[in-house]
């Protein structure tokens, strides 16, 4: 009987022992690894969608529920990472918006004259939302003439160049859309660097970003197609410096706007970009030889 017991209590010991190691030491870990932004999204919880844009780099989505609390961001930009993990998620607006910004204004992304539009894809709670951003503007003086649109999913996800469906699903795609960007831009940034058409499309806007970041520093107006000041196939397009643009890329300088295509390729895989003057007017494929003139 004593042998039974004193079995017994070590059975019960070993179990307490592992219960403590796992809520003392496993959870905490798991949810130091586990942002608030790596969660799978529920698609089904989602009341509304509101996406925001600032200037021609920061493109997120934030996703309301019936609580009227944000509950999951999707990130459409490499710059727009910079709300990853940051506990926005589960917040109420004023709470989670007012992270949003002081977090954009830290990190060089939000500014008194940034350009801002708001996209809504239904009516839910938009009027509450926006409400909630003018006031956090206005408390960080921030322009608040705001540029507000209506899109849907399917607009949305043909843009993304991702599969059509059901709502739940565009959801969905365009999550796995974000978690591979944040993928691409911190979990293996360390890693070599892919040609595909998600990675070919971020290396096209780095190599243009370069290009007007030249163009703005040396203060040119104009600058001819056939050019030598800055060579295009001499940009890197990636932090490994494994990808540059072909010969078949060029660029020219109209009233300070950049005109361009840029293209990649890696054995029988080629990817083309198509700018018109901006970075928001991306085009997928090669300009006509018209466009160069």
């Amino acid at each position: 009987m004593k042998k039974k017991l004193i079995i017994i209590f070590e059975i019960i010991f070993i179990i307490s022992a592992m219960t403590y190691y796992v809520v003392k030491e496993l959870i905490p870990d798991y949810k130091r690894k586990f942002g608030s932004s790596d969660k799978i999204v529920n698609s089904e919880k989602c009341t509304n969608i509101i996406e925001v844009k600032i200037n021609n780099n920061i493109d997120y989505m934030y996703l309301i529920n019936k609580d009227e609390k944000i509950y999951h961001l999707i990130f459409f930009t490499p710059e727009s990472i910079a709300l990853y993990n940051q506990n926005i998620e589960n917040k109420n607006f004023d709470e989670g918006i007012e992270d949003s910004i002081k977090i954009l204004i830290e990190n060089n992304y939000l500014k008194k004259d940034s350009n801002i539009t708001i996209i809504r894809y239904n009516n839910e709670y938009y009027n509450e939302f926006n409400t909630s951003l003018k006031e956090q503007l206005i408390n960080y003086n921030i322009n608040t003439n705001i540029v507000e649109e209506e899109s849907n999913f399917i607009d949305k996800t043909t843009k993304l160049g991702l599969n059509n469906n059901t709502k739940s699903i565009m959801i969905m795609e365009m999550d796995y859309y974000s978690k591979e960007l944040v993928d691409d831009n911190i979990h293996n940034k360390n890693k070599e660097s892919v040609l595909n058409k998600t990675t070919s499309k971020q290396y096209a806007s780095t190599v243009y970003k370069k290009i007007e970041k030249y163009i703005n520093s040396n203060n040119i107006n104009n600058l001819d197609v056939n050019n030598t000041n800055l060579l295009i196939n001499t940009i890197p397009a990636d932090d490994n410096y494994k990808y540059y643009p072909t010969s078949n890329s060029w660029y020219y300088v109209q009233n300070k706007r950049v005109f361009s295509y840029i293209e990649f390729k890696e054995g029988n895989n080629r990817y083309g970009y198509c700018y018109k003057g901006s970075i928001d007017s991306i085009l997928e494929g090669e300009c006509e030889v018209n466009e160069k003139n």
